[in-house]
């Protein structure tokens, strides 16, 4: 529960534009309160969806004004399967 009220006073990062700045911190605000007050009581039905939506397209569409592809950006799992 410490962690949780650490997350949750900690000031929110910007969006990858800044005209998904809003729908990122309604998003955010939403999903901590769903989170802290459903879901860790056992209600798992995410009532943020359509935000986290909104936010989606915004930044979808900042990646394309960008003309930053996904599809060509690639994970670097190294640092998961090397050998310790």
């Amino acid at each position: 529960v410490d962690l949780i009220v650490f997350f949750l006073t900690q000031k929110q990062m910007e969006s990858i534009g800044p005209q998904c700045t809003p729908a990122k911190a309604a998003y955010e605000t939403c999903f901590n309160a769903w989170y802290t007050g459903k879901f860790l009581k056992g209600k798992p039905d995410n009532e943020c969806d359509g935000l986290f939506q909104e936010y989606r397209k915004c930044v979808l569409g900042v990646l394309e004004e960008k003309k930053i592809n996904l599809e060509e950006l690639k994970f670097d799992d190294s640092i998961f399967t090397k050998n310790a």
